[in-house]
């Protein structure tokens, strides 16, 4: 692996080390190149990176709520730079191939990292919307990030969380392991998707309204 696509296992080191990596020219948007044909098809570099990011802030959420305060203090220490850019405008054109609902144009940066905190990992509060909610109010308070940058941000991690809240199945690529990969193939998607299309619509409907308001 790349130095930056080697984030993916989630150390902090490797995390502070991101924003230097990209000063000096590496690019989180250069499409990943798998040495394992079983990685997910259109991976971007900032996937990794993200999944990294999430496995990280797993971990301070893992360890319960009275220890999150020094973790979470440390984690700016080290990866708010790295976050700013994952979340950045730049991360507009890091999506991969997915074509699951979850999101509106495939996996983004924060969507793997949301994946990474509360779905691939499981811990006692995986199941919690308010658990997920409080974690995203988090990365939006510390990202700094522009208004514009912050809006699309939200809705992405709406859509993410009211799909798993509404308990539609995921037909994207997950972190599982040490790799990146789709949980089932297309034509098994399609199937998922034609079972749920009832469920699918009202999460649409209600995707819109809340947008709306």
């Amino acid at each position: 692996m790349t130095p930056l696509a080697s984030v993916f296992d989630g150390n902090d080191s490797k995390i502070k080390l991101v924003p230097w990596l990209v000063s000096k020219g590496a690019n989180l948007q250069d499409r990943f190149e798998p040495f394992l044909d079983f990685w997910h098809d259109g991976l971007k570099i900032s996937h990794l990176v993200a999944a990294g990011v999430g496995k990280n802030l797993h971990k301070t959420f893992a360890r319960g709520w009275r220890f999150q305060c020094t973790s979470l203090q440390r984690f700016r220490d080290y990866g708010l730079d790295t976050m700013k850019l994952l979340l950045g405008p730049g991360s507009s054109v890091c999506y991969d191939h997915c074509n699951c609902l979850c999101s509106g144009a495939g996996c983004s940066p924060l969507t793997m990292i949301l994946k990474s905190i509360v779905k691939s990992y499981p811990y006692p509060y995986q199941n919690c919307t308010g658990t997920r909610l409080t974690i995203m109010d988090w990365i939006l308070k510390v990202g700094d990030l522009e208004p514009s940058t912050k809006h699309k941000v939200s809705l992405e991690a709406l859509r993410f969380i009211l799909f798993d809240e509404m308990d539609l199945t995921h037909t994207c690529c997950q972190p599982a392991g040490n790799i990146i990969k789709p949980t089932i193939d297309e034509e098994e998607a399609s199937e998922v998707r034609d079972e749920e299309v009832d469920m699918i619509f009202q999460f649409e409907a209600l995707y819109k309204r809340a947008v709306l308001e």
